[in-house]
């Protein structure tokens, strides 16, 4: 690469690189550092340390992979987007335009195919900072302002209308992946006389569980956090009451105080719940900004969500809260999802594969799928419907007194 004179005075570009294979890093370093008005201000090898130090540095350019253990790209850049001034440019072994859009669709402003060529990244570069509506170190995208922000405090139940349709590892599964878009996540298994969270996330050692909680009075967050368990994903596990007779007992009151320590204190938390109508299931789905019903393309499950849907109206539930969500949708079922849409008059926010092999050695291993098997369609479809959905409770948040 030759050596390149400043286009302009000021100070130089300042570059940020992702990658989890260092060897790429150093090289692009190493090019970069030929060019007089480029400095790279840091490397990473992975997207919550190129995280940190993209918060720390406020770089102008971000060079980030796409394919990294733990969180990818694609969600490391939806909350680069959010919080640095940054252009951020997408790199990554696959050359595909569904690639290409997702990366857009999370923020980025370039993406470059590796093996990577030391033109190309400089010409991407190049662009980026002449791109109509960006400058130097405004960013292009709207930023939170470091040190004002509270936690998100929303609250999102997964429900479903009968047993067999996959909430449980939706609802598990959906909480992992919001963990790249939100730093406090906690799963709270409120399907209370039967949760099997805890053997999702291999976490059925832990003996305490939601009873702990019960007393209002004696509820604060160190009690809280003494209660939840801390998964390997950064998520947090509130498990259901191994005692049925335990489960009966719990009252509205008491869920509802639950779950107003809980949004105090967490960015996003997602409430796994058979979504029947007892006391405490009601205090859920009135208290969730966003409501996930998930059905198979099934006749009876399909039944069960029309009364599930009126019985919500019937609580003054908006349906506008509420999304509806389709499992094994390409599962050989002969009912086309556009077909469902029609029976139940809404739109599908999501849709995911009927990927049993994936899904069930998971679930055997006590990992979620999203870890398990990243790449798969389904666990991208989750992610995808993760980064949607943070968007939306963020671009709808309310002021809290």
């Amino acid at each position: 690469m030759a050596q390149h004179s400043p286009e302009g005075a000021g100070q130089p570009i300042r570059i940020l690189i992702i990658d989890d294979l260092i060897e790429t890093a150093q090289a692009v370093r190493r090019w970069l550092s030929t060019v007089a008005d480029l400095r790279v201000v840091g490397i990473a090898t992975d997207a919550r340390e190129g995280i940190a130090l993209a918060r720390r540095h406020q770089p102008d350019i971000i060079l980030m992979d796409i394919y990294m253990p733990g969180m990818d790209g694609l969600a490391a850049a939806h909350v680069l987007s959010m919080e640095v001034p940054a252009q951020i440019i997408l790199m990554s072994v696959e050359d595909s335009k569904d690639l290409m859009q997702q990366a857009l669709d999370v923020g980025a402003r370039g993406f470059l195919v590796k093996p990577l060529r030391a033109d190309d990244v400089l010409r991407a570069i190049r662009r980026v900072v002449q791109l109509p509506g960006t400058s130097r170190g405004s960013g292009a995208h709207p930023s939170v302002p470091r040190g004002t922000s509270a936690r998100g405090q929303h609250l999102v139940a997964v429900c479903g209308a009968k047993g067999g349709v996959g909430r449980s590892i939706i609802a598990a599964n959906l909480a992992v992946a919001l963990h790249a878009c939100a730093e406090e996540v906690l799963l709270v298994d409120g399907n209370l006389a039967a949760g099997d969270d805890h053997v999702l996330l291999n976490l059925d050692h832990i003996n305490h569980s939601l009873d702990m909680l019960r007393d209002p009075e004696d509820l604060d967050f160190e009690t809280l956090q003494s209660v939840a368990v801390r998964h390997d994903s950064g998520i947090r596990l509130l498990r259901s009451p191994d005692d049925p007779e335990v489960a009966r007992e719990f009252r509205r009151e008491t869920m509802r105080a639950i779950l107003v320590e809980v949004r105090e204190h967490c960015d996003v938390t997602v409430v796994d719940t058979d979504a029947t109508f007892t006391d405490a299931n009601e205090a859920i789905l009135e208290s969730a900004d966003r409501l996930l019903i998930v059905t198979t393309p099934e006749i009876t499950a399909i039944n069960r969500v029309k009364g599930l849907l009126e019985g919500l109206r019937r609580r003054g539930i908006a349906g506008d809260r509420c999304w509806l969500i389709g499992n094994r949708m390409d599962g050989g079922y002969q009912i086309a999802p556009k077909r469902v849409e029609q029976s139940l008059g809404r739109r599908f926010a999501a849709q995911f594969p009927d990927d049993v092999r994936t899904v069930i050695g998971a679930v055997n291993r006590g990992v979620p799928f999203v870890t398990y098997a990243r790449r798969a369609p389904i666990s991208r479809a989750m992610h995808d419907l993760a980064r949607r959905l943070y968007q939306d409770l963020q671009a709808t948040k309310k002021p809290r007194a």
